[in-house]
């Protein structure tokens, strides 16, 4: 029927959607964990710094605060996109009941 041509051809649409995106992220986040990486580093030895000598206890837990909380926002990020392009579907497949 018609109206299963036009689900098919609308869900092959969403699936190249669907590569896209995650191709976008995968990029992207290539380049945020590179930088996660080296800055987790530098942050690591400067806060490690004090009057006294190193102290590697406060650098280890700043880095390692900085790591998760960018990791979080990577998976948030992804979270995101993933139910953005899904709901994009959804309202498109709604707007053409009418």
């Amino acid at each position: 029927s018609i109206q299963h041509e036009r689900a098919q051809k609308l869900f092959n649409i969403y699936q190249v959607i669907q590569r896209g995106a995650n191709a976008f992220l995968f990029a992207e986040y290539s380049l945020c964990l590179i930088f996660l990486f080296f800055f987790g580093i530098l942050l690591l030895v400067l806060t490690s710094k004090s009057p006294a000598g190193m102290d590697w206890s406060v650098g280890v837990h700043t880095s390692l605060a900085f790591a998760l909380g960018g990791l979080t926002s990577i998976l948030s990020g992804y979270i995101g996109m993933m139910v953005a392009v899904y709901a994009n579907a959804r309202t498109t497949i709604s707007a053409m009941k009418y």
